[in-house]
């Protein structure tokens, strides 16, 4: 069961409740890719990205599941995030941010028609 409350000390989260869980290969599903992007490039991009955080441990390569430091520093300095600094584990998208992300998602990753 994922506990969506980690931050919070074990003795304090209700584990008894099933949390919603996301169909990410569902259409439509929660946290769904739109049909049109380009899955391969997006797949490669983010691999690429994991990359920056890649490190040896006990004769595997590993990377953290979240975003480079670094690469979260360059975009709140552009103004797309909040400060990514702090304990939660999600970032504010500002106002900028929120309006960018669909528009360089399609221009990046989008199916080109080949009609």
């Amino acid at each position: 069961m994922i506990n969506a409350l980690r931050l919070l000390p074990a003795e304090l989260v209700d584990d008894s409740k099933d949390w919603p869980k996301a169909d990410r290969l569902e259409p439509g599903g929660l946290m769904s890719l739109p049909s049109n992007i380009d899955e391969e490039k997006l797949c490669e991009a983010a691999l690429a990205i994991l990359g920056l955080t890649a490190f040896q441990d006990r004769g595997a390569v590993r990377a953290w599941k979240g975003m480079d430091w670094d690469l979260l520093a360059v975009l709140f300095d552009r103004g797309w995030i909040g400060d990514p600094k702090g304990p939660a584990r999600s970032v504010v998208l500002t106002d900028e941010g929120a309006r960018l992300a669909p528009e360089l998602l399609a221009r990046h990753f989008g199916r080109r028609n080949t009609d």
